[in-house]
């Protein structure tokens, strides 16, 4: 299976990543990454095991105004993390290092 580049001048997801909506005030911090796989640290004390979303770039109105924004990396939005399973939030760094183990095991089956 070949993966398809958006853009090579893709922006990648920052390691440090100021929280916003119902995540407010929490700041999340990346420990390890592997592809799209990401592992980030909560500063409340939890976990996220997260599957980076690659967005292409698009054009729209606002304000009267044409915006493009550029091919870029996303953090999943919450709605997105049990349906289409792009993310667990769990308590210690021992069962999210499994999660992440495991999808990067589950990522290198399904290219082979």
């Amino acid at each position: 299976m070949v993966k398809k580049i958006l853009s090579l001048n893709m922006i990648k997801l920052s390691p440090i990543i100021i929280g916003k909506g119902e995540v407010k005030g929490i700041t999340f911090t990346l420990i390890k990454r592997n592809g799209l796989d990401a592992m980030y640290k909560r500063s409340d004390g939890y976990f996220e095991v997260i599957k980076i979303i690659e967005q292409k770039a698009k054009t729209r109105i606002l304000g009267g105004k044409e915006i493009t924004t550029p091919d870029k990396e996303v953090y999943p939005r919450g709605e997105w993390w049990g349906i289409k399973g792009r993310g667990k939030c769990v308590g210690t760094i021992d069962v999210a290092t499994k999660i992440f183990n495991e999808r990067i095991k589950d990522d290198t089956a399904t290219k082979k």
